[in-house]
Protein backbone atom coordinates (compact mmCIF):
# COMPACT_ATOMS: atom_id res chain seq x y z
CA UNK A 1 0.00 0.00 0.00
CA UNK A 2 2.84 2.40 0.85
CA UNK A 3 4.36 1.67 -2.56
CA UNK A 4 1.15 2.71 -4.40
CA UNK A 5 0.87 5.89 -2.34
CA UNK A 6 4.47 6.78 -3.20
CA UNK A 7 3.86 6.15 -6.93
CA UNK A 8 0.70 8.31 -6.93
CA UNK A 9 2.41 11.17 -5.07
CA UNK A 10 5.36 11.05 -7.47
CA UNK A 11 3.03 11.14 -10.50
CA UNK A 12 1.09 14.09 -9.07
CA UNK A 13 4.35 15.94 -8.41
CA UNK A 14 5.49 15.49 -12.02
CA UNK A 15 2.12 16.58 -13.38
CA UNK A 16 1.99 19.71 -11.24
CA UNK A 17 5.51 20.70 -12.33
CA UNK A 18 4.44 20.54 -15.97
CA UNK A 19 1.68 23.17 -15.64
CA UNK A 20 1.79 25.94 -18.19
CA UNK A 21 2.15 29.51 -17.00
CA UNK A 22 -1.16 31.33 -17.59
CA UNK A 23 0.78 34.58 -18.03
CA UNK A 24 2.59 33.43 -21.14
CA UNK A 25 4.32 36.24 -23.07
CA UNK A 26 2.14 35.48 -26.10
CA UNK A 27 -0.99 36.36 -24.13
CA UNK A 28 0.29 39.54 -22.51
CA UNK A 29 -0.95 42.83 -23.88
CA UNK A 30 1.38 45.16 -25.71
CA UNK A 31 1.09 48.64 -27.20
CA UNK A 32 2.15 49.52 -30.73
CA UNK A 33 1.85 52.98 -32.26
CA UNK A 34 1.47 54.01 -35.89
CA UNK A 35 1.41 57.24 -37.86
CA UNK A 36 -0.07 57.90 -41.28
CA UNK A 37 0.49 61.01 -43.40
CA UNK A 38 -1.80 62.17 -46.18
CA UNK A 39 -1.39 65.66 -47.65
CA UNK A 40 -1.41 67.97 -44.60
CA UNK A 41 -3.21 65.46 -42.38
CA UNK A 42 -1.54 63.27 -39.78
CA UNK A 43 -3.35 60.28 -38.31
CA UNK A 44 -1.95 58.64 -35.19
CA UNK A 45 -2.94 55.28 -33.74
CA UNK A 46 -2.08 53.76 -30.39
CA UNK A 47 -3.08 50.08 -30.41
CA UNK A 48 -3.15 47.75 -27.42
CA UNK A 49 -3.39 44.08 -28.40
CA UNK A 50 -4.39 41.80 -25.54
CA UNK A 51 -4.41 38.30 -27.06
CA UNK A 52 -6.43 39.42 -30.07
CA UNK A 53 -8.72 41.84 -28.23
CA UNK A 54 -7.87 45.31 -29.52
CA UNK A 55 -8.31 48.70 -27.83
CA UNK A 56 -6.72 52.05 -28.48
CA UNK A 57 -6.89 55.68 -29.47
CA UNK A 58 -7.01 57.51 -32.78
CA UNK A 59 -6.04 61.14 -33.42
CA UNK A 60 -6.58 63.13 -36.63
CA UNK A 61 -4.44 66.26 -36.88
CA UNK A 62 -5.27 68.77 -39.59
CA UNK A 63 -3.66 72.23 -39.61
CA UNK A 64 -6.57 73.74 -41.58
CA UNK A 65 -9.40 72.49 -39.36
CA UNK A 66 -9.91 71.31 -35.83
CA UNK A 67 -8.32 68.07 -34.73
CA UNK A 68 -10.50 65.12 -33.84
CA UNK A 69 -9.89 62.06 -31.74
CA UNK A 70 -11.56 58.86 -30.73
CA UNK A 71 -11.19 55.51 -29.08
CA UNK A 72 -11.69 52.08 -30.56
CA UNK A 73 -12.28 48.47 -29.65
CA UNK A 74 -12.21 45.40 -31.81
CA UNK A 75 -10.56 42.12 -32.62
CA UNK A 76 -7.61 40.78 -34.55
CA UNK A 77 -8.68 38.26 -37.18
CA UNK A 78 -5.64 36.84 -38.93
CA UNK A 79 -3.76 39.82 -40.37
CA UNK A 80 -6.73 42.20 -40.10
CA UNK A 81 -7.79 44.46 -37.25
CA UNK A 82 -11.59 44.88 -37.22
CA UNK A 83 -12.37 47.97 -35.18
CA UNK A 84 -15.29 50.09 -34.06
CA UNK A 85 -14.17 53.70 -33.64
CA UNK A 86 -16.04 56.00 -31.25
CA UNK A 87 -15.54 59.73 -31.74
CA UNK A 88 -17.27 62.78 -30.33
CA UNK A 89 -18.02 66.04 -32.12
CA UNK A 90 -20.02 68.87 -30.56
CA UNK A 91 -21.03 66.58 -27.70
CA UNK A 92 -22.47 63.89 -29.98
CA UNK A 93 -20.90 60.44 -30.15
CA UNK A 94 -20.62 58.60 -33.44
CA UNK A 95 -19.44 55.09 -34.30
CA UNK A 96 -17.90 53.75 -37.49
CA UNK A 97 -16.08 50.66 -38.61
CA UNK A 98 -12.39 50.70 -39.47
CA UNK A 99 -10.48 47.73 -40.88
CA UNK A 100 -6.69 47.74 -40.95
CA UNK A 101 -4.63 45.15 -42.82
CA UNK A 102 -1.23 44.41 -41.26
CA UNK A 103 1.65 43.65 -43.63
CA UNK A 104 5.11 43.51 -42.10
CA UNK A 105 5.33 46.56 -39.81
CA UNK A 106 2.70 48.63 -41.64
CA UNK A 107 -1.07 48.98 -41.45
CA UNK A 108 -3.22 49.63 -44.53
CA UNK A 109 -6.57 51.36 -44.09
CA UNK A 110 -9.54 49.56 -45.65
CA UNK A 111 -11.66 51.51 -48.14
CA UNK A 112 -15.16 50.49 -49.15
CA UNK A 113 -18.79 51.46 -49.50
CA UNK A 114 -20.22 52.90 -46.27
CA UNK A 115 -23.72 52.10 -45.05
CA UNK A 116 -25.23 54.66 -42.66
CA UNK A 117 -27.28 52.74 -40.05
CA UNK A 118 -28.54 55.91 -38.32
CA UNK A 119 -27.28 59.40 -37.51
CA UNK A 120 -24.47 58.09 -35.32
CA UNK A 121 -23.51 54.65 -36.73
CA UNK A 122 -21.75 53.88 -40.03
CA UNK A 123 -20.56 50.43 -41.14
CA UNK A 124 -19.06 48.94 -44.27
CA UNK A 125 -21.77 47.72 -46.65
CA UNK A 126 -19.63 44.75 -47.76
CA UNK A 127 -16.57 44.22 -45.53
CA UNK A 128 -15.36 41.38 -47.79
CA UNK A 129 -15.02 43.87 -50.69
CA UNK A 130 -12.70 46.32 -48.92
CA UNK A 131 -9.68 47.59 -50.85
CA UNK A 132 -6.40 48.07 -48.98
CA UNK A 133 -4.11 48.99 -51.90
CA UNK A 134 -5.16 52.64 -52.47
CA UNK A 135 -5.42 53.72 -48.88
CA UNK A 136 -3.65 55.49 -46.09
CA UNK A 137 -0.55 53.57 -44.96
CA UNK A 138 0.43 53.68 -41.30
CA UNK A 139 4.10 53.28 -40.39
CA UNK A 140 5.17 52.09 -36.94
CA UNK A 141 6.07 55.01 -34.68
CA UNK A 142 7.53 55.57 -31.24
CA UNK A 143 4.72 55.60 -28.67
CA UNK A 144 6.53 58.20 -26.56
CA UNK A 145 5.82 60.73 -29.36
CA UNK A 146 2.06 60.42 -28.80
Amino acid sequence: MKYYTLVILTAVSFLSCNKKNPHNAATQSHETCYEGLEADDTVRLSIIDDAGKITGTLLYENPESSNSSGTFTGIRSGDTLKLTVRSTASGTASYREKYLLKKEDKLYDGIGEIKQINDSVAVFAKPTDLVFTHSLVFEQADCSDF
